[in-house]
């Protein structure tokens, strides 16, 4: 089974987030977006991704290396224009294209047995873009311009693509919000993902290297990634996700909140439903 990731396309208004990577490669508590994607396509026995990349390719390269196959799109060529360019990785077997700023834990097995049993050309997962796609869908493809799957292709494919309803919960992280939102679903069990963290408390995960010592107050639900240095009387409210490698300053009071990993929050901060980059906050303070 191959599956292509679509992670050149716009990103929505995710600035200044994405500064400096692409909308995939932004953080849901302890991976990147698309590294939860991946891990879901893994387990569900995917063995070969292509990427499709344009944006801060190197961002995706060094988190992934030679786990992936990398395809560089050197222009905006839709969302199956792009999938059309990478067709000599994808064989003859049906395969699933996915976005890679969508948090999801789709039932992988139950969109493809789905898929098998109905006979279709196109097989998607109702009002998302993922889609399950036999090979032969690409002949619909035009091949002289940019071309999506929704406007494009699939209406002149009529009864041989199928909308289906299956089990799992899907995010576009189209915009700071959302990601907050994505955040926030996985802190609190409405996404189906696994998380790293030991529960110390219940609602209260805290990674390796991180230490509670000082703190003056913290109110589950929380998560704390890996060597999160956190100031003496610190408040800390949930649902709250504090990302590997941030530092919080004494007396910061933090609230409805995502730190994103290698961030500074500085003392005496006051943060509430906001989200804080390593260079900028956006969001209530």
């Amino acid at each position: 089974m191959r599956a292509v990731i679509l992670a050149a396309g716009r990103e929505g208004d995710l600035e200044p987030l994405t500064a400096d990577i692409p909308a995939a490669m932004v953080p849901v508590l302890d991976r990147p977006v698309m590294a939860h994607t991946v891990g879901l396509l893994r387990r569900a026995g995917v063995e070969e991704i292509v990427a499709v990349l344009r944006r801060h390719p190197q961002a995706v390269r060094r988190h992934f290396g030679a786990e992936l196959v990398y395809e560089i799109e050197p222009r905006p060529l839709g969302t199956a224009g792009t999938v059309l360019a990478v067709r000599h990785h994808l064989g003859a077997e049906p395969f699933l294209v996915l976005s890679g700023q969508m948090l999801t834990d789709l039932d992988v097995a139950a969109l493809l047995d789905t898929h098998r049993a109905g006979g279709a050309l196109a097989t998607t997962w109702a009002g998302r873009d993922i889609h399950v796609l036999e090979p032969a869908v690409l002949d619909h493809v035009p091949a002289d311009r940019a071309a999506d799957w929704e406007a494009d292709v699939f209406p002149a494919l009529g009864e041989r693509v199928r909308a289906v309803e299956v089990p799992g919960y899907s995010l576009a992280l189209d915009s700071v919000a959302r990601v907050r939102e994505g955040a926030f679903d996985l802190l609190e069990g409405r996404v189906r993902l696994p998380v790293t963290g030991e529960e110390v408390a219940p609602g209260l995960m805290l990674g390796e290297g991180s230490s509670l010592d000082g703190i003056a107050m913290i109110e589950p639900p929380v998560w704390i990634g890996d060597d999160v240095q956190i100031g003496e009387h610190a408040h800390l409210k949930g649902p709250l996700v504090i990302g590997h490698g941030a530092t919080i300053g004494d007396g910061a009071q933090l609230r409805g909140s995502v730190i994103l990993p290698e961030s500074t929050v500085p003392r005496e901060t006051l943060l509430v439903g906001g989200v804080a980059g390593p260079s900028r906050t956006q969001g209530r303070a």
